[in-house]
């Protein structure tokens, strides 16, 4: 059994580690242009591996930039 709260503080903890960087001056967007759909898959295999490490999977991210415009992948794409 997953615990919620467990998940939430292991997402948490990967995005402290990037809260409050410009995205251009982390490692991977030196060659990899910052765009929604990259900062999407850069989460996706940032968030992942902390998952798996709790036995679950993550299946899908969705991440917006705005109201309107958001950027989805499953790991089955």
């Amino acid at each position: 059994m997953i615990i919620f709260n467990d998940l939430e503080k292991a997402v948490n903890r990967v995005l402290a580690g990037i809260s409050g960087q410009f995205l251009n001056q982390l490692a991977y967007f030196e060659k990899v242009n910052p765009t929604l759909e990259n900062v999407t898959i850069y989460l996706f295999h940032l968030i992942g591996p902390e998952l798996e490490k709790m036995q679950a999977n993550l299946i899908r991210i969705e991440v917006g930039e705005s109201p309107t415009r958001f950027y989805c992948i499953s790991a089955t794409e």
